[in-house]
């Protein structure tokens, strides 16, 4: 508590580890400066800044409060949060009250730090496709596994050596699982990372799924803890290589299939004018031959319905074909 008018204060101990390093009593200026002395040094000149007493007076007059919120360090080393604010008594008095908030920041830090990491393992599985997906704590070794639907009954582990040793026994593929393990043990991911420059590494490796026999491509990466610069995490994604070749077929035949009439294999007549449109130096004398085609073409099929019909395109496409070439 202190005087409004003279500076003086006089403390009200509740808890001797937190004002155990004031005197008690003395000047409000007396007071803070033996505080900002167990400020962190980078710190300090901000405690002083915060707590000088006429802007202090300011505050409590005009909103009622005041709040400065600072780092100590113990003598052990470990860093503490204070939370220090002040607030009205009377006409003469302002108080002060000191409190520890270390685990409500600590927390704090925690959900950011897991935000944060979880959006870094977004950001990275939409840009490169994933659908399986694992995070490992470096210093703990401990694991978080997401697996996406369709590749059978796998079963997420609590650790990344409990994990990979699953994945080995259970889905790789026999001839490959010592390679695999060794590969992924994981002192010697992160240094292969590290020499790599902390970029991604990748491998391929077989497995078997319910469907067969698949590829994947399995790359890993280093991300630092934002919030602690002590702390990494290596981020693991799986892509099934197999599927994807077969989705890149499928949409190659659907391309073809769009383009090309099915019978001869020539392009249809959508896919031909707009070959034409983007080709204005093609020579004239082209152009009404393939009408001239497409058109004789229709007219065989319109009037045949019969395997004649289907003859009759297919041989004037080959003529086609062979004139062009």
């Amino acid at each position: 508590v202190f005087n409004r008018e003279n500076g003086q204060y006089h403390t009200l101990v509740l808890s001797k580890k937190l004002f155990n390093v004031v005197p008690s009593k003395g000047t409000y200026e007396e007071g803070m400066e033996v505080l900002a002395k167990y400020v962190l040094p980078e710190e300090r000149e901000f405690f002083r800044r915060h707590t000088e007493r006429d802007r202090i007076l300011k505050l409590v007059d005009s909103v009622e409060k005041a709040v400065v919120q600072y780092r100590i360090r113990r003598d052990d080393g470990i860093c503490l949060c204070r939370n220090l604010k002040f607030l009205p008594g009377d006409e003469k008095h302002i108080l002060a009250a000191l409190r520890d908030e270390t685990d409500e920041v600590m927390e704090q830090i925690r959900d950011a730090n897991i935000l944060a990491l979880k959006n870094s393992c977004i950001n990275f599985i939409v840009s490169n496709l994933c659908e399986n997906f694992m995070t490992v704590d470096v210093r703990t070794g401990m694991s978080t596994t997401v697996i996406g639907a369709g590749n059978g009954e796998m079963l997420p582990q609590q650790t990344f050596k409990e994990q990979i040793l699953w994945f080995a026994e259970n889905v790789v593929v026999p001839e490959e699982r010592e390679n695999y393990i060794q590969y992924f043990a994981l002192d010697n991911l992160v240094a292969r990372i590290r020499e790599n420059g902390g970029g991604t590494v990748s491998m391929f490796c077989n497995v078997i799924y319910e469907d067969g026999r698949h590829e994947l491509l399995i790359r890993s990466t280093l991300v630092k803890d934002t919030l602690d610069l002590r702390g990494e995490y290596v981020l693991l994604f799986a892509q099934d290589m197999t599927s994807i070749r077969k989705i890149e077929e499928a949409n190659r035949q659907l391309m073809l299939t769009s383009r090309h009439d099915k019978l001869t294999g020539l392009l249809n007549r959508a896919a031909a004018e707009k070959l034409i449109s983007e080709h204005p130096e093609t020579p004239q004398e082209i152009i009404p031959f393939s009408e001239l085609s497409a058109e004789t073409l229709k007219s065989a099929r319109f009037f045949s319905f019969s395997e004649t019909g289907e003859s009759v395109a297919t041989e004037l496409s080959d003529r086609k074909l062979n004139r062009i070439v």
